[in-house]
């Protein structure tokens, strides 16, 4: 069995498909024929935008042809089915204003050749294990796209299983090279799946392994930050929001989350640093002018709790605060 899958990358930021009009899009077209040149009628064809969650399939014609215009200029996932042939799968990137030409010649099972035209044999058990956990973990990506992890957990488990016993029994150095990286993705995958469905047990040590091997992964960092700040695991929750600010600059939310939970436990000094720190960050987060209010009226420092208080309805005069602020400044003389 010939290792012929390629591995979808999800895109973790999905959009609206909106049409594009003719002069800033491309075409795609081609013949679609099996080993002696034989049209294929009827083949499916399915393009997948790898950049937001858009799909289309059509059909070839009586002559094996296709032709799909009105495309974005970008790269696709592309699938060529037909009945008793193998899947056969592209990643065609259209261009602007023009026509990509992509002819198909689609195999059956057992047909696979070699460069010398000679039908090969079989590939070890490595292979077939391989294209199993790679079109489970492909038929499943959608569900992870769609945020909806609980029902891609199943899937991506079993994909994840098949490709690690699959790096176990592949014999062929080079097939195992590019098999790795294969793995290596469905497994981060997997931990922000676990983490997104509350699993932060199983969910870690995956998430540690995608981050020692690229340690800017802002998603991955994210969820060691809360798995650890669940876990009230100062030490490492510290270690990795220190990253994630490196990588997007301090972030007020954060800080004022910090002053919030202060706040709620009786530590205003504490609280009033990090609303400090929050607004060194961003002035304008009205949030951290209406905490601030609070912890001056606490504090008996009326004059300087209607300052933050009418900063906060200059910020956000609809906010959700907004209506218990104007009562609040009822209370306090000008």
């Amino acid at each position: 069995m010939t290792r012929t899958i390629t591995l979808l990358v999800p895109a973790l930021v999905l959009s609206t498909f909106l049409p594009l009009n003719a002069e800033s899009t491309g075409r795609i077209a081609g013949k679609v024929t099996n080993k002696a040149g034989q049209p294929i009628v009827g083949a499916k064809i399915t393009l997948k935008r790898l950049d937001i969650n858009w799909t289309k399939t059509f059909e070839t014609d009586s002559k094996g042809n296709y032709f799909y215009a009105g495309l974005a200029p970008k790269e696709y996932d592309m699938t060529c089915v037909a009945e008793g042939y193998v899947n056969h799968l592209e990643k065609p990137k259209v261009p602007l204003a023009d026509t990509l030409t992509l002819n198909i010649e689609m195999t059956r099972p057992g047909e696979f050749k070699n460069a010398a035209g000679q039908v090969a044999q079989p590939v070890d058990e490595g292979a077939k294990l391989e294209n199993e956990g790679l079109n489970l973990f492909n038929e499943n990506l959608e569900l992870y796209q769609q945020g909806r992890f609980a029902e891609a957990m199943g899937p991506f488990e079993a994909a994840y299983t098949s490709l690690k016993n699959s790096l176990e029994k592949t014999t062929d150095e080079m097939a195992k090279a590019d098999l790795k990286p294969k793995v290596e993705l469905v497994e981060r995958i997997l931990g922000l799946t676990y983490y997104q469905v509350g699993k932060k047990d199983e969910a870690e040590p995956l998430l540690l392994k995608a981050i020692e091997r690229k340690a800017d992964d802002q998603n991955v960092i994210i969820g060691l930050v809360e798995i650890y700040a669940a876990r009230k695991d100062a030490a490492n929750e510290a270690k990795y929001r220190a990253m994630l600010e490196k990588l997007t600059g301090p972030n007020p939310d954060i800080t004022y989350n910090r002053a919030v939970e202060a706040f709620n436990g009786g530590k205003n000094k504490e609280a009033r640093n990090q609303v400090d720190a929050t607004l060194r960050i961003n002035p304008k987060h009205a949030e951290a002018h209406y905490l601030l209010a609070l912890l001056d009226l606490g504090d008996g420092h009326m004059a300087s709790a209607r300052t933050a208080l009418l900063k906060y309805l200059e910020l956000a005069p609809n906010g959700k605060k907004a209506g218990e602020v104007k009562e609040i400044l009822k209370g306090i003389p000008k």
